[in-house]
């Protein structure tokens, strides 16, 4: 039975996307095996796919030949006694539907905190205390913490829409910025159906050791059945759907679970169509923030009943609390000179000179000056490299070149990336991660854990700046 949007009974179009990969049985498993890893990559070749380094590969399981690929695959783990792992994705298109999913804003790693306070009724709330909000600056609202920017907030404000209720996020960032909200809409679901307990591990097949979780696979058809009943772990991931009858008359609304990781925090914020239309027009947000999300009259085959209740939020009190705090406390705007990034670098080497490399030689410095290093001849000057923080380490020019051939190395080896990033590594941070400097003068932190940049500077004087006064 398809998924209908209740409102013009049009059928909902979806896509499958399975990221899977090939793995050891349970007696052969020794951890990370280089062998193994290039017998993957090569198998995954060999259908003429592309795959991540250590042979992660991304199949359309809309494309003619999908059945055919688990087919090699199936046949492949069988004469190689394998095991297959992944992560089955459907995701709903073209959904005429009159509500949407609002993203919010991407918190990046290391600059939020969670903390507790007392509720009117006495219980404890759990809410976002505290960001570094320039650092959210950069991106567009889109992740799953649910802190609202203030231009949302202040359109919501001028639409006059009733029982909205608005909580600063304390800003502990060095620089001023736009600043940030939870926001309230008193319009909670009291359900939502959802693919809860749809993962599984099995030693055997998943109809005999879980067989109400294959009945709900076997009613959500189309290739999930195929795709389950060859792979011993697989992860489900299908997008909530909503019932008609819940939605209120007003332009939000909530769905929050307690017993979901994120605790106080609100799961999913809804907006009707004609609020996002406002909002789009006042440049509140951008067309990718929205979502288009499925209504539906009953739980649809396979799905979970979710139930949700009212959000506990702070009292009047402290929200009025926060809000003087927010006025009592300007803050300087973020934009480092590159004279004050060479003073604090020069004050940072006086200090500890042990911790930095001797300056270049100003021949050697001036002949990069036709070269991406260009923009680190006036650093170069002063040490070529050193320990900017106990995070950050500047690279000394003829190490950044090696790393730089290492990291393109590595990104050649990403298959599945759509843009490969552009730059020279600059700096490296204990963990792995790489500094890069773009074209564009950007600089950004480069995960060495999944292909993807999780931090930006706007210039590489910020970058010198804020990494010498640990405030990336």
């Amino acid at each position: 039975m398809s998924i209908t949007v209740s409102r013009k009974g049009v059928p909902v179009r979806y896509t499958e996307k399975l990221l899977w990969i090939l793995d050891e049985n349970s007696a052969q498993r020794r951890g990370y095996n280089e062998e193994k890893v290039r017998e993957n990559i090569d198998f995954v070749h060999s259908l003429g796919l592309k795959c991540d380094s250590v042979g992660w590969c991304e199949l359309d399981l809309g494309d003619p030949k999908a059945e055919a690929y688990l087919e090699r695959i199936a046949a492949f783990c069988k004469s190689k006694d394998l095991w297959a792992r992944g992560w089955y994705t459907r995701t709903y298109a073209e959904t005429q539907s009159s509500w949407y999913k609002l993203g919010t804003a991407r918190i990046p790693e290391d600059s939020w905190s969670l903390c507790e306070i007392p509720a009117p009724d006495g219980e404890a709330v759990r809410i976002l205390g505290s960001v570094k909000a320039y650092m959210l600056e950069p991106h567009s609202p889109k992740d799953w913490h649910r802190p609202i920017p203030a231009r949302v907030k202040d359109a919501l404000t001028h639409m006059g829409i009733p029982n909205l209720t608005f909580c600063w996020i304390k800003d502990v960032g060095r620089y001023e910025s736009g600043q940030y909200y939870h926001l309230y809409a008193h319009a909670p679901l009291p359900r939502y159906y959802s693919d809860r307990g749809l993962k599984y591990e099995i030693r055997t097949d998943v109809a005999t050791e879980y067989p109400k979780i294959w009945e709900r696979i076997l009613a959500l058809g189309e290739m999930l059945p195929k795709v389950a009943s060859m792979f011993y772990d697989l992860h489900i991931s299908l997008p909530d759907c909503y019932n008609a009858a819940d939605l209120p008359e007003g332009g939000l609304a909530e769905v929050y679970n307690p017993l979901t990781f994120t605790q106080h925090l609100v799961d999913t914020l809804l907006i009707r169509e004609d609020v996002a239309r406002k909002l789009l027009e006042a440049k509140a947000i951008s067309p990718r923030d929205l979502a288009p999300v499925p209504i539906v009259e009953d739980c649809p085959p396979g799905y979970w009943e979710e139930i949700s209740r009212p959000r506990p939020e702070p009292s009047a009190d402290f929200i009025a609390a926060r809000e003087q705090e927010r006025l009592a406390k300007p803050r300087p705007r973020r934009s480092i000179t590159e004279k004050q990034a060479l003073s604090a670098l020069r004050k940072a080497k006086k200090e500890r000179k042990g911790d930095f490399q001797k300056a270049m030689l100003k021949a050697a410095a001036e002949a990069l000056a036709a070269t991406a290093h260009a923009p680190l001849i006036p650093y170069y000057g002063i040490a070529n490299g050193g320990e900017l923080s106990d995070e950050y380490a500047l690279l000394p020019y003829v190490r950044s070149i090696e790393e730089t051939e290492a990291f393109r190395a590595d990104m050649a080896a990403e298959e599945l990336l759509e843009t490969q990033p552009e730059g020279v590594v600059i700096a490296l941070c204990p963990d792995g991660d790489r500094i890069l400097l773009a074209p564009n003068g950007e600089v950004t932190r480069f995960s060495h854990e999944v292909p993807e940049v999780i931090m930006r500077w706007p210039t590489l004087s910020q970058f010198v700046y804020d990494a010498i006064n640990e405030e990336a």
